[in-house]
């Protein structure tokens, strides 16, 4: 698999993150939002379309999201400038947004992070 990180400098992520870090997502529905990572791994059982599931480790952030927006990078902006995927949103509860860590996906999937699709083979 593997992810096409719009935004220079795009690097691998930096992983942990720490409660109180800020990060953002760019979803296709609510755009740019930003917030703060409230836990940075949680088990959270959750109902999306009439079926409930868990998701493991999850991070858990308090920013605006909404339907559509799954899938969306969340990206953390460090103080050199260099942007790091952190996590795939998820979904969320009303109140807080989860999503995949990323340092999980890619050990699971083995995926890779490329900023131009030029690279790819």
């Amino acid at each position: 698999m593997t992810i096409l990180c719009p935004f220079a400098p795009c690097c691998a992520p930096r992983s942990p993150l720490y409660q109180g870090d800020s990060v953002y997502k760019v979803g296709a529905q609510s755009g740019t939002t930003g917030g703060t990572v409230i836990d940075t791994c949680t088990d959270v059982s959750l109902l999306s379309d009439g079926t409930m599931f868990t998701l493991l480790c999850a991070g858990r952030v308090r920013l605006s999201a909404m339907g559509g927006d799954s899938g969306a990078p969340v990206l953390y902006r460090a103080y050199n400038g260099n942007t790091f995927v952190v996590g795939i949103l998820s979904n969320g509860d009303g109140f807080n947004t989860y999503y995949s860590r990323w340092d999980k996906v890619d050990y699971e999937l083995g995926a890779r992070i490329v900023q131009d699709l030029s690279l790819l083979p």
